[in-house]
């Protein structure tokens, strides 16, 4: 399988962001002041899992326990690219005796073709309905491909001006709004 690798940097940044969004909601919903946040230099990993207990003892939720790696496996694999795993693939994937094989495999399913394909069909799904026009899904496959930000693409879908204008495909968002 031919994979496209994202530069691990950009990788970084992204989960950077998200965790920046995570502890903003987090600050929000518990009232919670900087003083309160862990040190900058702690993993993402650890942050967000700090966070989310946190929320989920506050809430006087019990967590469900860690699922075996067979479940993990389908889980992630109809989440981020759409289909559940082959018997090879899941044999392979359970009999592994790496200590971070859920974290490689998430990666590896992040850069894989497959994963922007995916991503495109479910935003294309969400913003028109699966409609017949299928530029916009193209447009939005290029896109995650690209690794492009999500300002990014947000600005292309609701700047679109027509032909020329913006990427060939993002404009049939707004068409189909206002004709």
């Amino acid at each position: 399988m031919r994979t496209m690798t994202l530069p691990l940097g950009k990788m970084r940044g992204a989960l950077a962001a998200g965790l920046a969004l995570a502890i903003g909601c987090f600050s929000l919903a518990t009232g919670a002041r900087g003083d309160d946040l862990l040190p900058a230099d702690k993993p993402i990993p650890e942050a967000i899992d700090h966070y989310l207990s946190a929320s989920l003892a506050k809430a006087k939720i019990t967590p469900a326990p860690q699922v075996d790696d067979a479940t993990f496996l389908r889980r992630a694999m109809l989440d981020l690219i759409g289909r559940v795993p082959s018997p090879p693939e899941l044999k392979t994937f359970v009999e592994s005796k790496e200590t971070d094989k859920r974290a490689k495999l998430v990666d590896e399913l992040i850069a894989s073709p497959a994963y922007a394909r995916y991503q495109a069909y479910e935003l294309d799904l969400m913003l028109m309905a699966g409609g017949r026009d299928k530029s916009l899904k193209e447009y939005l496959n290029t896109a995650i491909t690209e690794n492009r930000s999500w300002d990014r693409i947000f600005k292309e879908l609701l700047q679109a001006e027509g032909a020329g204008k913006a990427p060939a495909g993002a404009e049939v968002f707004l068409r189909e709004r206002l004709d």
